[in-house]
């Protein structure tokens, strides 16, 4: 079992059993200000990280720092006006991808935001590699255990993996799909028809009712 606590300036690691916590810091030619700005850049670099640190696959579980998270309290109870207040939230969001949660609390709803692309290429980076990651929890999730993560040690650090299997269902990638499927193929694998391409089946369609309805009237003539 491994933790990875992903922060804005990049992450710690910590595997059950080691001595000590493992550190990585983003290059700015990777990721700069939550945006990554090269994804080749940053797998490498992890990469790297794990051939020098001499790491073997495992199951990994991202925490989310509150560092990179955007949220916001909604104390709005009726419904429609509680939808319009979290998308004028989300439009505050400076990324195109962007995960959410939302969590009830007193007289509202606390919503949750962060840039998916960094966790999910970080994600994609250590997969590729071998490992799986199990979960992407906001920090929230930890609940009273959350001041754990304010002096990460490999004491702290083991604790919260024991933790972790009772929280999958706060994941940012709970109900989503593990193995993407391309656009070009079907859940089949078989590829889908282009769009002209059922454009002209359609086409070929309307022309042979047309000559259906045609031969019937000469027919009748």
């Amino acid at each position: 079992q491994v933790l990875l606590y992903l922060d804005r300036g990049g992450f710690y690691f910590y595997e059950m059993g080691r001595p000590n916590m493992l550190s990585m810091g983003f290059l700015s030619s990777s990721v700069r200000d939550l945006d990554v700005i090269d994804i080749i850049s940053l797998e490498s670099q992890i990469k790297t990280f794990v051939e020098q640190s001499k790491l073997v696959p495992g199951e990994i579980t991202i925490v989310i720092s509150p560092n990179i998270i955007f949220e916001k309290d909604i104390l709005i109870t009726e419904v429609e006006k509680q939808k319009e207040a979290i998308d004028n939230f989300l439009e505050t969001i400076p990324f195109e991808n962007v995960a959410s949660k939302i969590i009830p609390i007193e007289g509202g709803v606390k919503e949750i935001r962060v840039n998916e692309e960094l966790y999910l290429s970080v994600k994609n980076g250590f997969e590729k590699l071998g490992s799986s990651v199990e979960s992407v929890l906001p920090y929230h999730s930890l609940g009273t255990d959350t001041f754990l993560l304010n002096n990460l040690t490999v004491d702290s650090a083991t604790l919260l993996l024991k933790k972790f299997d009772h929280l999958k269902q706060f994941s940012f990638l709970q109900n989503k799909p593990k193995v993407p499927i391309s656009s070009a193929a079907n859940a089949q694998g078989e590829p889908l028809p282009k769009k002209s391409s059922v454009r002209l089946y359609v086409m070929v369609g309307i022309f042979s009712v047309l000559f259906v309805i045609l031969g019937f009237m000469l027919l009748r003539k």
